[in-house]
């Protein structure tokens, strides 16, 4: 789980425009600080209205958590989210995986990372 207690910074648009308008862009600096890579699967959990959807993080500008497209009427600007990503693990690699978490504040500013 890379972040925790973010918050939406743009009305997202349900209007498709183009095939990246149909995933969650993501501040880039806030992925590399999670480990995300573009286009990687997410999870992302609406706290505030109880929503979840699976789709694919693209990089963003500075501060942005931006749902687009479709994923658009699962939120709104100013929501809480957490953003959940996954890994495969061999059984000797059980007890040697730490997860990397990053916590949000004000205005999306990390933390604790």
């Amino acid at each position: 789980m890379p972040f925790e207690v973010e918050k939406f910074t743009e009305q997202p648009s349900p209007t498709l425009t183009s095939i990246t308008k149909v995933l969650f862009s993501i501040d880039v600096d806030l992925l590399e600080k999670a480990g995300i890579l573009p286009y990687e699967r997410v999870d992302v959990l609406n706290v505030d209205n109880g929503e979840r959807l699976t789709t694919y993080a693209i990089e963003g500008g500075p501060g942005e958590f931006c749902l687009n497209g479709a994923a658009a009427h699962k939120g709104a600007a100013g929501q809480k989210i957490i953003i959940c990503t996954y890994t495969w693990l061999d059984e000797d690699e059980l007890g040697l995986h730490k997860p990397k978490v990053v916590l949000l504040g004000d205005g999306n500013k990390v933390k604790k990372a």
